[in-house]
């Protein structure tokens, strides 16, 4: 055995040294896996600290988001302005239009703690937003039965044909999620109420 270069525990140049001196070291394949497992350990520790860099950012990025939250707001209601005050259904479908309508078409929502998380919560006060924007059963037109009448009729259609409640709603409210009965329940209502006030109006 020559004399020259680095021996290892085993008697045989390293890896690098043997190549330098035109040699094969001996257990050619347990040289070869120590390479690639320190060429692997070294990248595991790169990745680590990426890894680190990333959730840090991705917490510091969450955090910010929080500062961005809408505000959740319940307007003062007024007295007699109410769909059911002004309507008085029978309980058992007022109970439905709490469940199923109320949250997104009224002032009496109810903001459950994952609308205070963005950006949830900004999905959740768009939806509301635009839902009293299209129908706001606590500012019900109570002097204008004509057009309280258009509202039922047009309730009525959303409930048959199942826009609404919406499934994205009910995914999160299994309270609001309609039988049959209940559903064809609250149609049935809807177009009675919306007969008796086209009625008024064409009464002199």
């Amino acid at each position: 055995m020559s004399q020259s270069g680095t021996l290892t525990a085993k008697g045989s140049r390293s890896c690098p040294e043997a190549r330098a001196a035109g040699t094969v070291p001996a257990p050619v394949s347990n040289c070869i896996f120590r390479e690639h497992f320190l060429l692997l350990a070294s990248l595991i520790n790169k990745m680590r600290k990426i890894w680190k860099w990333f959730v840090g950012g991705a917490a510091a990025g969450f955090a910010l988001l929080q500062l961005t939250n809408p505000s959740r707001t319940n307007p003062t209601m007024v007295a007699g302005r109410d769909l059911i005050s002004s309507q008085q259904p029978p309980p058992e479908i007022a109970a439905l239009l709490h469940a199923a309508c109320y949250d997104c078409h009224s002032d009496e929502t109810r903001w459950p703690w994952y609308s205070r998380i963005a950006p949830m919560s900004w999905l959740i006060a768009n939806d509301v937003r635009g839902g009293r924007e299209q129908v706001n059963f606590s500012d019900w037109p109570t002097d204008l039965p004509g057009r309280a009448a258009k509202r039922l009729e047009r309730m009525s259609e959303e409930i048959d044909y199942k826009e609404m409640p919406p499934a994205k709603y009910t995914l999160m409210h299994p309270e609001a999620r309609l039988t049959a009965a209940q559903r064809q329940a609250l149609i049935d209502w809807a177009d009675q109420s919306a007969a008796k006030l086209k009625a008024m109006v064409k009464d002199p």
